[in-house]
């Protein structure tokens, strides 16, 4: 399971009482991997291209220690972003935009000034 799955609101599995299922079995549209000190990184890159290659759209492994997003889309080679570099997102957010720093941003308990 990766850090974080999102689903298209239509392909959210439900069950016959309209509830989330507990044991998905379906590729999420979008993960998302946060790499933790401990983690092999080739063991998070083997996990996104599996969910890829199985109908997974876009896949982040986020590096918050490099500050470096390396991004999966479709049959295209990783591409490594950072800095001010827009990230690739979900069609179904078309007015969303964020850039690497806006990302790792989020990641962190430092004060903002």
């Amino acid at each position: 399971m990766p850090d974080i799955a999102v689903f298209e609101w239509e392909r959210i599995p439900i069950d016959e009482d309209g509830e989330i299922m507990n044991r998905i079995k379906i590729a999420p549209d979008w993960i998302i991997e946060i790499l933790s000190p401990d983690q092999s990184p080739l063991e998070i890159i083997e996990k996104i291209s599996f969910a890829i290659k199985n109908g997974t759209k876009l896949g982040w492994l986020i590096s918050p220690k490099e500050k470096k997003v390396l991004v999966f889309q479709g049959d295209r080679l990783p591409e490594t972003k950072s800095g001010d570099l827009q990230l690739p997102i979900l069609d179904i957010f078309p007015d969303w935009q964020l850039t690497v720093i806006e990302l790792l941003s989020l990641l962190t308990f430092a004060s903002k000034k």
